[in-house]
């Protein structure tokens, strides 16, 4: 039964010990022991090094920074794409005033003055193929001096319906048309309007007659994120003896604007963003038939209409991934200073090892103050607080330096190694090499005082002595012990550093 059992045990421990050396094979996270450079770090790291670390942080602190206020402020440029796209409906309703104001140029007259008028403006609409008239308008006060009286044609609505059905809800083809002509007082009675005398009209009529046309439209503003209202001004030249037929073409455009820091989340809106002014003539004849204007009376036709050519303009606003991605871009490019910084560090860990072989073989070197700058140069050597010959030092010091960078090859180590083992095999015999391999240090442990399973050939010193012998050969030893003997040593001096036998 203990036989079974026993097997059973270790059956259990073969497969946990299979199946932990399976799993180990499929570790992606395996690391790589590396030697301390120093008793605590693993790296070698310099004053140059930790400086220029800290101007890349500060840096890409003040560059997030920068970004965060750009982003409170709406000063970061979004990405906009525009195309454009073929609506065949579209309607508005201006509910006040039309977001059109027309106007004379001063030239001496006002020809829009309700009390003595020169000219009118009518008002009607294409429905569809079919005019329908609404009648004169009122004039309204001059916006500044160098204009008449202003027309502002009350709030109307315009359709842009090219199917031409009237299905779900759609409207027919609605086109607001504004005709201007001298006044006649049968029109100009049903506004209170009057007329002005036939000496004056025909004093008027031998001038330039130009004329302010403003359009309110919109844009958007990245910086605030809204709309803004704009006005575009056209100057408009009407001829008595060549009426003209102005056609002013709205274009719309459909935004989708997605301004949130975090998630997708689009805002869309629709607006008038541009105009286009097309003019051809237009005869008397054609204003009488189609616009209801008397007979030479006319000086021209505005029709406003949609354009069936639309914008579509999406606005995306960066994401908080992006400025941040855009800030790691930045503090990666500063950190590509660490290659030379890195370099650096190199050249200082060299000589820095290679000084600390160098006095293991020659331990005068340990005490002599060596100033270095930031890049591991020597600036100046003393011992004793005396000022040694720099130039001296350094052809004595590059010498035995290139030496240790000899030193410091795999296969010089192991052919130094493969030659202590020769010296050994000539002082002891192959029996005691071998029983090298059970030498040890005893340690006092209760458990173990009374058990010789191991058969070592354990070094049973004073207890205090334990962790002396454990350390008996470090870097360590060797430096306290250059220490305690400074006084000791004659330092070799300078002048006679160049006839030491190089390593």
């Amino acid at each position: 039964m203990k036989k079974k059992y026993s097997q059973l045990i270790k059956t259990n421990n073969t497969l946990k010990q299979y199946i932990m050396n399976f799993l180990k094979k499929f570790d992606s996270f395996g690391v790589v022991y590396n030697l301390n450079v120093t008793n605590y770090d693993k790296q070698y790291k310099s004053t140059l090094g930790g400086l220029v670390t800290l101007c890349v942080y500060i840096l890409t602190l003040i560059y997030f920074i920068y970004k965060i206020i750009l982003w409170q402020t709406g000063q970061l440029i979004p990405k906009i794409s525009t195309q454009q796209q073929l609506i065949d409906y579209f309607d508005v309703q201006f509910k006040d005033k039309f977001p059109i104001i027309l106007s004379a140029v001063s030239s001496g007259f006002d020809p829009f003055d309700p009390t003595n008028a020169i000219l009118i403006c009518q008002i009607g609409y294409y429905l569809g193929a079919d005019y329908n008239s609404i009648g004169a308008l009122l004039p309204s006060d001059a916006l500044s001096d160098y204009e008449s009286s202003s027309i502002k044609p009350p709030g109307v609505k315009m359709v842009l319906n090219l199917g031409g059905t009237t299905v779900n809800k759609h409207l027919d083809n609605i086109q607001p048309v504004i005709g201007i002509q001298f006044c006649d007082q049968d029109v100009a009675s049903s506004v209170n309007i009057t007329c002005a005398s036939q000496e004056y009209t025909d004093l008027y009529a031998g001038k330039l007659r130009i004329f302010l046309f403003r359009l309110q439209m919109q844009q958007y503003n990245s910086e605030t994120q809204k709309l803004e209202n704009i006005s575009k001004q056209i100057y408009l030249n009407f001829d008595y003896f060549a009426p003209s037929f102005y056609q002013v073409v709205y274009k719309t455009t459909y935004q989708k604007v997605d301004s949130n820091l975090f998630y997708q989340n689009f805002e869309t809106s629709t607006y008038f963003s541009d105009i286009t002014l097309i003019c051809q003539p237009i005869s008397q004849i054609q204003m009488l038939a189609q616009y209801k204007i008397p007979y030479q009376k006319g000086l021209g036709v505005i029709l406003l209409r949609i354009d069936s050519n639309s914008i579509n303009q999406n606005i995306i606003y960066p994401k908080l991934g992006e400025i941040l991605a855009d800030i790691g871009s930045i503090m990666t490019t500063l950190l590509s200073v660490g290659i030379l910084i890195m370099v650096v560090n190199n050249h200082l860990l060299e000589d820095e090892l290679f000084f600390n072989v160098i006095s293991f073989y020659f331990p005068e070197y340990k005490q002599y103050d060596v100033q270095r700058n930031l890049f591991g140069n020597i600036k100046s050597v003393k011992i004793k607080g005396k000022m040694q010959d720099l130039n001296q030092f350094n052809i004595h010091y590059e010498m035995l330096k290139q030496k240790a960078r000899d030193k410091f090859t795999i296969s010089n180590q192991l052919y130094e190694l493969s030659r202590i083992q020769f010296i050994l095999m000539t002082i002891v015999n192959r029996q005691t090499l071998l029983d090298s391999h059970k030498m040890g240090i005893k340690i006092k442990l209760s458990q173990l005082e009374d058990e010789d399973s191991f058969a070592l050939k354990l070094i049973q010193p004073r207890e205090d002595l334990i962790m002396d012998d454990f350390n008996l050969l470090t870097l360590e030893k060797f430096l306290n012990t250059i220490s305690d003997s400074q006084e000791q040593i004659s330092p070799t001096p300078p002048q006679t550093l160049l006839k030491v036998t190089p390593i």
